[in-house]
């Protein structure tokens, strides 16, 4: 057998049986869990835990990656949200992204590199979530902020009542072994701050690079439960080589922008969407990458990548690269 068809078959067996597991956990009331995330290219506990479909067991390293988010809860608690002081009671799209401290200029998105927006419309409402630390606050119209600060601040202690209730939440749920994450207590707090503003607030879209992360489907769960009639939609440019994070389930984007027809087609073929569930295809084109060398998002092998990139620096003759 070819290893392309014994890949396939491994990558079906595995997709079945998850897909099974998710449809009880979310009949079962849990929809906020790292188990409903299968992620494949970072090595965490959610694909650790994804080798036990295919009898690839590690017990050791599973209960280690368990623990390990587990602790990962308290670099959550320095997290704090920036509003507009004037926001509007209405817009018509809400856009939900990440940034990085330089992207914000004189309180405006001049860079969006996942949803490729820009701030200047007054008719839209930004969430962006801020991957860099010690966010420089600036004064917006239409850009909220979700932001790592400096522990130790009284937001610290908000956040500290927010884990406490949080934990209290499952426990009582008995949903503590499958929602006791960070990636669960982002979504969580995150829900919590933001839902208090937008709860005032209307608007016809939302638009997201969708993951299939936790806090981006109970994002959509809460809008759906404001208003059904707010229209999800879900934009995906690329694709990994096993996508099963994308699955559709209860709280997906009602709609797909989608930047590839191969990724619209396997997603129908194989992760449950239909037809009707893509609206638009996008333009999206990768940056130059001529001259570059491009890595994975994840790297398990340094020293391996190191004793490669030397030996070809070593034969290349023009250095530039």
């Amino acid at each position: 057998m070819l290893f392309s068809k014994y890949l396939e078959n491994r990558q079906n067996f595995i997709l079945k049986k998850y897909l099974n597991f998710s449809s009880n956990l979310r009949k079962n009331g849990i929809y906020n869990s790292p188990y409903l995330y299968p992620c494949t290219w970072y090595d965490n506990f959610s694909k650790s835990f994804l080798k036990y479909f295919y009898l690839k067991k590690n017990f050791r390293n599973l209960v280690y990656l368990y623990i390990k988010e587990i602790i990962l809860i308290f670099s959550i608690l320095n997290y704090k949200i920036y509003f507009p002081k004037n926001l509007k009671k209405n817009y018509n799209n809400f856009y939900v992204t990440w940034i990085k401290n330089h992207d914000l200029i004189n309180g405006k998105l001049k860079n969006d590199r996942y949803l490729f927006t820009r701030s200047h419309s007054k008719s839209s409402l930004y969430l962006c979530i801020n991957l860099d630390k010690n966010f420089d606050y600036q004064k917006t119209k239409n850009i909220i902020v979700f932001s790592k600060i400096s522990m130790f601040r009284s937001n610290t202690l908000i956040n500290i009542y927010y884990l406490v209730s949080f934990i209290f939440s499952i426990l009582f749920s008995k949903k503590i072994i499958y929602s006791l994450n960070v990636y669960s207590f982002f979504a969580y707090i995150l829900n919590i701050k933001i839902n208090k503003k937008i709860k005032y607030i209307s608007f016809k879209k939302v638009l997201m690079s969708y993951e299939g992360q936790p806090f981006q489907n109970l994002l959509i769960r809460n809008i759906k439960r404001k208003d059904k009639k707010i229209k999800t939609i879900g934009i995906i440019k690329s694709f990994q080589p096993f996508p099963i994070h994308l699955y559709k389930n209860n709280d997906a984007p009602d709609k797909i922008y989608f930047s590839d027809n191969k990724i619209k087609k396997h997603m129908i073929k194989k992760l449950l969407w239909k037809e009707n569930d893509f609206e638009k295809k996008i333009n999206y084109r990768l940056n130059n990458l001529k001259g570059k060398i491009v890595l994975p998002f994840s790297i398990s092998n340094y020293d391996k990548i190191y004793e490669i990139i030397s030996e070809l620096y070593k034969k290349k003759k023009n250095k530039k690269f």
